[in-house]
């Protein structure tokens, strides 16, 4: 191929196949990615692309000013960020388009008057409500206690309740009454500022009586055991106090004798009483308080059964008439006692082992003290726990006299001691050691014992013989002795020990065993040129072996060897391994287990060693070549014989230095004996001998023909000489098993089959006559490459597949793909050698394409595989919808490039409805109708081509709805066409994250009421707790409560009216107030009220104000619990003129349903609702009814 396409691609049949990106007849020209989309030119493989258009094939559309940084370019159109329009995002937009209620001037709304806020959104209120109450939609919410457009107006509280007039926000009363709003009735006199006027009634102070509180009086009238004089109490005999509450405690007690288990006490008291409670506990934390009673006229009592050393607190109280005066008390500890049966159980030298008998009472622990009689310092304590009974005191001195001593403690105090005397035992020798020891004899030496003793005494013999002892007595200054005179080999137990007096210590111990005698008579009786055999005469001692050193007299080379003892007295070993030639300096011990005894010594020497590993190495028809490995003996000079089979003999010397020599000369095909022998001075090795013959000739001409991938055929030229076969073998060139074919002596050619493709084999031939083999002839071949198996096509898609193949056997450079279809040209791509798929793009949709794969190395190129595949239909494009209205809207879409046969088109909206539509292969557009407001809409389309359905595209529109997405209120879901009264979610504040679920009533008086009380069955309880007030509870669509927590959520986010609707035995009745709010869960959610109008009477104006109560949280202003007693749970104030909350069907005062200015107190109304919804009502039904 021209200039071998300049290694970008691969020569096939002359022509260059070039790699991806290269291109022309050498792969000179260097492509550009995609042919820059036709957006630019290309120049020396590099896109330079036309104006608007960037990236590497220019695939990338720019956008005007690069968008201004104000948004994104995609497919090179601006989008914008939030704030921003135009072409090329330079224009400034305005916040929610200033609402339409100001202009937009460089991005910032300039809001009309009565609007503020970034996008006109908040309404203004008139004199920004004084600040005197919250601005809510542009209208003033007032704070409690003002009222008007702007709140200017100040309130007086409950206007007064009509007993007064109301000037400045200020009650002025009239006569009777008084109070912020003149709800309370005035007392006599004012009580002559001696009590509490409370509802016109005085409630007088301690200390005065009377309806003006002008009379003194006596504290609690004196309890009826005395007489009021003046206010004083003259109380009755045994009672004294203010108001003779109190009973004459006693005096002077006094703690008059103590034990472990009793205690005696006495006291006085000049006043006579019924009888004296004695109470009695332990101070510590969790004592048990125990009390008992004596006659009233006994001044002493003894208090039994306690616990010996605690601490206890005693009062004593004066009982009179069942009345208890206050305490005399005392604090006393009890004694504690002395422990019992203090004895030794094990006395040694530096130890004394102390037991006792346990206590029976509680107590803290034992303390022990050991201290030395002869020592001012010598005092060891010891504290110990209640548990134990017995203690092992260490440490101390050998032979000393020590006193012991036992105390119980408890609470940091002492009992009594128990004392005793002990003296400790005398100690014996320490660290004694035997060294120096011989086969006969050893050393004994010690340390003198720590206390003073008069002598010592060493016993001695052997471990087998307890009966065979010797014994010395030393002088106790005496630290070692010498043992004489023992056997050898043989363990001897020594004891020592000290004495003073009748006083021995115990005895110290120790053993050792003598050393083993050496082996006599050792001499060398013969040798070769490795060994020496020695004699010796065996030891006394019974050893388990001999251990034989030997070294040559330089040292240079050394061993070790063993040899079991023989029986009788002599023993013989054989030394082997030694060096020939060589002088041996030896030794011999006697060995039991890991001892050894002195050697026994002598010298020796070896003879001379042959010659080594005599063979023949080579051979021709009339040479032999010899090679051997010298002796390990210095020698002079080798001789070597070889004679024939037909008896002639021959001998030839060589040098010493010499490990190689070649005969020549000799007869073709003859076999030869030989040997070789070592010399020096006199001395002769023995020989080495060898055989060997002459040989054929090696097979010549060794050529291959017919190679494929597995199988081969060798040729060979036929020698003159006529043989039996030819063994022929063939063996991987990187390793491997070896394969053989024998064919006849005629032949002259053989297959190899089996080969492994691509591998490089080594073959040799050899020719076979009788028992002789010839040299072998070798030549090496290559089996051709296979072809890669298994092709296939997967993860097919509209312009992309993937071919999957099994790889060659053979190691490959690489892989050739070729593809192509009827209306697409043949593209051929490379990869490397070790890949086994390759990822096809670009294809043209709905396309039958052929594949073919072929492996290649070097110049050499296997078979193809092929495969067929058809690529899918590509998917429609750019799916949008455009003309949304209420019920309808358009879609369009741009078409595949593949010829289809039709589109499926899928509609699901937000409620999960779907329908689905089958359209023509020519359309791009599409109408929906039937569709329903304010709903959103998920639209797919696939194209269809026979069996064969593209990729599905999506895209979602939501038609024009309702006027309030997320309602706030009943209102607003009447306004978007909700007109049955039911159930519906609502959220607080029109936030979509607090959904709330209402009952909605949409037909009284123009609907849009959220009910939030209905009485009407009785079926459900309303004498609940707070907690149940506050959360809500009942079921909407019979009898529930919305809950206190909801109701001012509501209220709070916006203005609210109040209608209360009653019906009973067939009439109707309604309350309704222009204004309602509850308060915040702090002030227990108080309640407030507008303007009353309606049929039923004001029946709630008497509750305005009032926090909330249940009768587990009464915050009304009676002096009963008001929830409590009328069974229910209301604004109570005093109680109430409404009780909605009240037992249903109770027609008992005040208990049942009531509404005091319809049907009074006594009467429970069948039917109530309580229900709410904006004070501007009308105005948005006059928009819905425009709408």
């Amino acid at each position: 191929c021209p200039n071998n396409c300049l290694d970008r691609g691969t020569c096939v049949d002359g022509k260059c196949v070039c790699n991806k990106g290269f291109d022309g007849l050498d792969c000179s020209i260097k492509l550009c990615p995609k042919n820059c989309l036709d957006r630019g030119k290309c120049v020396d493989g590099k896109c330079i692309c036309n104006e608007g258009f960037a990236g590497n094939n220019c695939g990338v559309k720019l956008c005007p000013n690069n968008c201004l940084d104000r948004g994104t370019c995609v497919d090179g159109k601006c989008v914008c960020n939030e704030g921003f329009d135009g072409l090329d995002c330079s224009v400034k937009l305005c916040l929610n388009n200033c609402l339409d209620r100001g202009t937009c001037v460089d991005g910032k709304c300039v809001c009309n008057e009565g609007f503020a806020g970034d996008d006109c959104g908040i309404k203004l209120c008139p004199n920004d409500c004084l600040g005197r109450g919250k601005c809510v939609d542009g209208q003033c919410v007032c704070d409690e206690g003002f009222a008007g457009d702007d709140c200017g107006v100040k309130l007086c509280p409950n206007n007064c309740l009509g007993r007064g007039t109301c000037v400045d926000g200020q009650c002025v009363c009239d006569e009777g009454f008084e109070g912020e709003d003149c709800s309370v009735l005035s007392c006599p006199a004012n009580c002559n500022d001696r009590g509490t006027c409370v509802n016109g009634v005085c409630v007088c102070d301690e200390g005065f009586t009377g309806e003006d509180c002008g009379e003194l009086a006596c504290p609690n009238n004196c309890n009826g055991k005395g007489l009021c004089v003046n206010g004083v109490c003259v109380c009755d005999e045994g009672l004294i106090g203010e108001d003779c509450s109190e009973v004459s405690p006693p005096k002077d007690l006094t703690v008059t004798e103590v034990n472990p288990e009793t205690v005696n006490l006495t006291w006085t008291n000049e006043m006579i009483v019924t009888e004296y409670l004695i109470t009695y506990v332990p101070t510590a934390p969790g004592g048990l308080l125990l009390d008992f009673h004596v006659p009233g006229d006994r001044k002493a009592a003894t208090i039994k059964e306690l616990e010996p050393g605690i601490e206890y607190l005693i009062n004593v109280y004066a009982i009179l008439s069942n009345k208890k005066s206050v305490p005399v008390s005392a604090r006393v500890a009890t004694h504690l006692p002395e422990p019992e049966g203090l004895r030794f159980k094990s006395v040694r030298e530096t130890s004394v082992e102390v037991h006792w008998d346990q206590l029976d009472i509680a107590f803290d622990g034992w303390e022990l003290t050991f201290r030395n009689t002869k020592e001012e310092n010598g005092e060891i304590l010891n504290m110990l726990s209640p548990a134990e009974t017995t203690f092992e005191q260490a440490g101390l001195g050998p032979g000393l006299e020590y006193e012991v001593k036992l105390e119980v403690v408890k609470n940091e105090t002492r009992g009594p001691p128990a004392t005793k005397i002990v003296t400790t035992k005398i100690d014996g020798p320490s660290q004694v050691q035997v060294q120096d020891v011989t086969d006969s004899s050893a050393l004994v030496t010690w340390f003198q014992p720590v206390a003073q003793v008069d002598g010592i005494t060493v016993s001695y013999g052997p471990v087998s013989n307890s009966s065979d002892r010797d014994t010395v007595e030393l002088s106790h200054t005496d630290t070692q002795y010498n043992l004489e005179n023992l056997d050898p080999d043989t363990e001897y137990e020594v004891s020592l020990l000290s004495t003073r007096g009748d006083m021995t210590s115990d005895p110290v111990h120790e053993k050792f065993t003598t050393d083993l005698d050496a082996p006599k008579d050792l001499e060398a009786v013969a040798q070769t040129d490795e060994s020496v055999t020695l004699e010796w005469r065996n030891s006394r001692a019974e050893v388990d072996s001999y251990q034989v050193k030997y070294s040559t007299l330089s040292g240079a080379e050394h061993g070790v060897m063993q040899f079991p003892r023989m029986a009788g007295d002599i023993t013989q070993a054989t030394i082997t391994g030694l060096s020939p030639g060589m002088e041996y300096g030896i030794g011999v011990t006697a060995v039991k287990k890991d001892r050894e005894s002195l050697p026994a010594t002598t010298n020796a020497a070896t003879d001379l060693d042959a010659p080594k590993d005599l063979e023949v190495t080579e051979s021709t028809e009339t040479t032999l070549v010899l090679i051997w490995k010298q002796p390990r003996a210095k020698i002079s000079l080798y001789r070597l014989a070889y004679i024939s089979v037909d008896g002639l003999r021959e001998e030839i010397e060589i040098p010493g230095t010499e490990t190689t020599y070649t005969l020549t000369n000799l007869t073709p095909g003859m076999l030869y004996t030989l040997t070789l022998v070592a010399e020096r001075g006199g001395q002769k090795s023995d020989a080495a001998t060898a055989s060997a013959s002459t040989g054929l000739g090696a097979p010549r001409g060794i050529h291959f023909s017919d190679i494929t991938d597995t199988s081969a055929i060798v040729h060979w030229t036929l020698p003159r000489t006529v043989v039996d076969s030819y063994r022929v073998t063939y063996v991987p060139a990187e390793g491997g098993a070896p394969l053989t074919v024998t064919v006849d002596g005629a032949e002259s050619q053989a297959l190899l089959s089996g080969l492994t493709p691509g591998a490089t084999y080594l073959v040799t031939i050899i020719a076979v006559k009788g028992l002789e083999e010839s040299e072998p002839g070798s030549d090496s071949v290559t089996a051709a490459l296979d072809q890669p198996r298994g092709l296939t096509a997967i993860n097919v898609t509209d312009t992309e597949a993937l071919l999957l193949w099994q790889p060659a056997i053979a190691t490959v450079d690489g892989y050739v793909i070729t593809y192509s279809a009827d209306t697409v040209a043949p593209v051929v791509e490379r990869v490397s050698g070790n890949t086994v798929e390759f990822e096809m793009s670009s294809l043209t949709p709905a396309t039958h394409y052929a594949v073919m794969v072929h492996a290649v190395r070097g110049d050499e190129r296997s078979g193809a595989a092929t495969t067929e595949f058809t690529t899918n239909v590509d998917a429609p494009r750019d799916l949008a919808a455009s003309n949304i209205l209420t019920e309808s809207a358009t879609l369009t879409w741009k078409p595949p490039r593949a010829a289809i046969t039709g589109y499926v088109l899928t509609i699901e909206s937000a409620d999960g409805v779907v329908r689905e539509v089958v359209l023509s292969p020519t359309e791009t557009s599409h109408s929906l109708s039937e569709l329903s407001a304010s709903t959103e809409y998920k639209v797919k389309l696939q194209a269809i081509a026979g069996p064969k359905k593209s990729k599905l595209i999506t895209t979602v529109f939501t038609t024009i709805g309702v006027l309030y997405k997320h309602p706030k209120d009943c209102s607003q879901a009447l306004l978007n066409g909700e007109t049955t009264s039911g159930l519906y979610t609502i959220y607080l504040g029109g936030n979509e994250n607090q959904p709330l679920q209402v009952f909605c009533d949409m037909t009284t008086d123009g609907g849009g009421w959220i009910v939030f009380l209905r009485r009407q069955s009785g079926k459900l309880d309303f004498f609940r707790n707070w907690r149940n007030y506050s959360a809500g509870f009942g079921d909407m669509n019979d009898e529930f409560w919305l809950g206190l927590g909801n109701l001012h959520k509501l209220t709070s986010a916006g203005l609210y009216e109040l209608r209360v609707d009653l019906r009973d035995n067939g009439e109707e009745a309604y309350a309704q107030y222009d204004k309602f709010t509850v308060s915040e869960p702090r002030s227990r959610y108080k309640v407030h009220f507008g303007t009353y109008s309606g049929t039923a009477g004001d029946s709630l104006t008497y509750h305005q104000g009032r926090p909330f109560s249940t009768y587990d949280n009464d915050n009304d202003i009676a002096v009963t619990n008001c929830a409590l007693s009328y069974k229910g749970a209301f604004w109570y104030k005093n109680c109430h003129r409404v009780n909605l909350m009240g037992r249903y069907g109770d027609n008992s005062h005040s208990k049942g349903v009531n509404w005091f200015h319809w049907k009074g107190h006594e009467h429970s109304i069948a039917f109530a609702e309580m229900k709410m919804r904006p004070v501007n009502f009308r105005n948005f039904e006059g928009r819905r009814k425009r709408s």
